[in-house]
């Protein structure tokens, strides 16, 4: 489908080179990056409770799936 965009002019050339450089056109990388922007936002924001950066959070056994899905049945 087309559709017409306004963008930055600096981060559109920055674009282009890039899928030139990739071998891509810029409709190709302006997709990836969509559909990669859009399944990060579906993604659950709420499953932080599981890990603090780098370690897993005390009190989680990752080898007990059943706990686990307790857990997640506790989500809002």
């Amino acid at each position: 489908m087309k559709t017409t965009l306004d963008i930055d002019e600096q981060l559109l050339q920055e674009a282009e080179a890039r899928a030139a450089l990739e071998g891509r056109t810029l409709a190709q990388l302006v997709e990836e990056a969509l559909r990669s922007r859009v399944r990060a936002s579906a993604a659950p924001d709420n499953l932080n409770f599981l890990v603090k950066p780098g370690w897993l959070k005390p009190g989680i056994d990752i080898d007990n799936r059943n706990a686990l899905y307790d857990l997640f049945d506790d989500l809002p």
